[in-house]
């Protein structure tokens, strides 16, 4: 009987134990799910921010502002204009607590751009004009990037298939896309003119050098003369009809009579020529020599490109471009010249 009663005390003590072990774990448990509520209702407060690509800094601080994020638009645009990060918001879906200072925001919104800043390439820029743009942006020299450019244009270590036509002599000029990039802040010209090209690459897709195959034309013939295109005329219209005037005159060996061929070579840019710069002893000067220039006299965008290939059918041979950007088509000499005398004096 004792040893009975001994049996059951000790099976008691055990049954206990392991009541107690499973308390503590039932405990430790509820402890856990009750952080996690706790923490999925701190969530719930938090603020949900989505920013579209290319969004305007003000719409993205204004919606800061609604969403309770921020007090104050003026005084974070000012805050985040003097941090420079006032252009380097990341497109994505964000969510911030209001609790977090300006300086969170900024950098939680901005994380992936710390060290690295957009340039905007701007269509027609020669590569002197890009050239000296970083050198104001704070990257590297213009010098730089001329001696960058000519150096991997005729070095013949690039391996793009539309550079296969390009002289060897010469500099990437025209082959540097307009666009806008992202780039770190301590990139090399190198790296920056590589990114240009890959992105020349993806534009001018398969369909355009199949186009440009088919009407016998090579990639750099098409590029110096939309560079041409993209001086003389400023909207799409205007360049498929420059387009075919400049064509036809090639055609039947008429001078392009262009001056931005000539503004290319000149020390300084002119709105209006003298009867001296027309008569320049250089290969640019497209009024003394019939043809084409040796190249591309800025760097074209995709609109201008496409204007030599999708030309504008019409009966001009001439035009003149008016102070306020408007062109002048007319069908004979006589009627360009009387447009000269009506626009231009």
């Amino acid at each position: 009987m004792k040893k009975e009663k001994y049996f059951n005390s000790k099976m008691f003590k055990k049954y206990l134990f392991i009541l107690y072990i499973f308390l503590v774990f039932l405990l430790v448990i509820l402890y856990y799910r009750w952080q996690a509520y706790v923490l999925l209702n701190q969530n719930l407060e938090l603020k949900q921010i989505n920013i579209a690509r290319n969004e305007p800094a003000s719409e993205i601080i204004r919606q800061l502002k609604s969403q309770g994020v921020i007090e104050s638009e003026i005084g974070f645009k000012v805050y985040a204009y003097l941090r420079n990060r006032i252009n380097l918001f990341q497109p994505g879906r964000y969510y911030l607590n209001p609790a977090m200072s300006w300086k969170e925001v900024i950098n939680f919104l901005t994380a992936k751009m710390v060290n690295e800043q957009l340039i905007i390439i701007r269509e027609g820029w020669t590569q002197g004009e890009i050239g000296a743009y970083l050198e104001k942006s704070g990257l590297f020299s213009r010098q730089e990037f001329l001696d960058a450019c000519y150096y991997l244009g005729s070095s013949g270590i690039l391996d793009y298939d539309f550079l296969a036509d390009k002289p060897n002599n010469y500099s990437l000029e025209g082959y540097l896309f307009p666009d806008t990039y992202r780039i770190y802040r301590d990139a090399k010209p190198e790296t920056v003119i590589k990114k240009m090209l890959d992105n020349f690459d993806v534009k001018l897709d398969s369909g355009i050098k199949e186009e440009i195959a088919r009407q016998y034309k090579s990639i750099f013939e098409v590029l110096i003369l939309a560079s041409i295109i993209e001086k003389e005329a400023a909207n799409e219209i205007d360049r498929r009809l420059v387009a075919d005037i400049f064509l036809r005159r090639l055609k039947i060996g008429m001078p392009l009579q262009s001056c931005a061929t000539i503004n290319y070579i000149l020390p300084k840019k002119k709105t209006r020529l003298s009867i001296e710069d027309t008569r320049i002893e250089l290969p640019y000067n497209t009024y003394k020599y019939r043809g084409l220039p040796p190249g591309p006299i800025g760097n074209p965008g995709l609109s201008s490109i496409k204007s030599v290939l999708q030309p504008s059918k019409n009966d001009y041979w001439y035009f003149l471009s008016t102070d306020d950007g408007q062109i002048i088509y007319s069908k004979t000499k006589e009627e360009h010249d009387a447009a000269k005398q009506k626009y231009l004096n």
